[in-house]
């Protein structure tokens, strides 16, 4: 763990072991079958200075751990780090934020939805706090319009996912605001709706979020479709390396 490309590796050596794909089963053949439809509502929204200052920062730091004649990386380390902060540029992008409420505003949705956050932080007047928390608050507050929100955390415990979990299917809280921890091993069909502030270049964490919000609702026979509501930073036309990060998502999305 923690090397570049493990994932990839270990998914070689799961397919050497089994002898090769066990079972192919494209997104086209499992709605309708195993998964609802689904409509795609891309958000665009632009990047400052300061965000692609950030981002080119970071770029720079990559290319600083490679080793330029052979392509190979030199300082994982840095590599890591450089990659990791770009990331969290676009994650953090400013008009994420100062377009919140008309971002909000195009979600028809107003219950069983779900919002993904940034696990950075933002600075409010003289403090720092987190995305997450930010936006939970301007939900509760009604900033967003009505409805009633809750964190889903890591540091929730399990006895205390499941009560959110039940309360969110009653509809008792109208929105989940998470970072990651929805991404595996939760099961939660009654999502209807979800608003994706915020999200890294992880193929397969995009995959997976998409066949959570996706699932049959044994409950409610009446969700045949669900919505996906993303936010997609656009860069200035001379960064192409930050738009082909927001592109990979939105193309296989849509």
């Amino acid at each position: 763990d923690g090397c570049v490309g493990s994932n990839e590796d270990k998914t070689r050596a799961l397919l050497d072991w089994f002898g090769g794909k066990v079972i192919d089963l494209p997104i086209e053949k499992a709605i309708g079958k195993y998964l609802v439809n689904y409509i795609y509502k891309p958000i665009f929204v632009n990047t400052t200075a300061k965000d692609e200052k950030d981002f080119n920062k970071y770029t720079r730091m990559m290319i600083s751990a490679v080793d330029q004649r052979t392509k190979s990386i030199i300082n994982e380390e840095l590599f890591l780090q450089g990659l990791k902060g770009r990331l969290r540029a676009i994650s953090m992008a400013e008009e994420k934020m100062s377009r919140i409420t008309e971002i909000f505003s195009r979600i028809n949705e107003h219950d069983h939805t779900i919002i993904y956050c940034s696990d950075g932080k933002i600075m409010r007047q003289d403090d720092e706090i987190r995305h997450l928390e930010y936006v939970l608050e301007l939900i509760n507050k009604e900033i967003l319009g009505k409805g009633k929100a809750s964190k889903f955390t890591a540091s929730e415990d399990v006895d205390t996912r499941m009560r959110l979990i039940n309360s969110f299917n009653k509809k008792d809280i109208d929105y989940l605001v998470a970072i990651r921890c929805l991404d595996e091993g939760i099961n939660i069909p009654s999502i209807e709706a979800a608003l994706i502030l915020s999200s890294n270049d992880n193929y397969r964490e995009f995959v997976q979020r998409r066949g959570r919000i996706l699932r049959f609702d044994p409950s409610n026979p009446l969700k045949k479709c669900a919505t996906i509501y993303d936010v997609i930073v656009k860069p200035s036309y001379e960064n192409s390396a930050l738009m082909k990060i927001e592109l990979r998502r939105f193309y296989e999305y849509a």
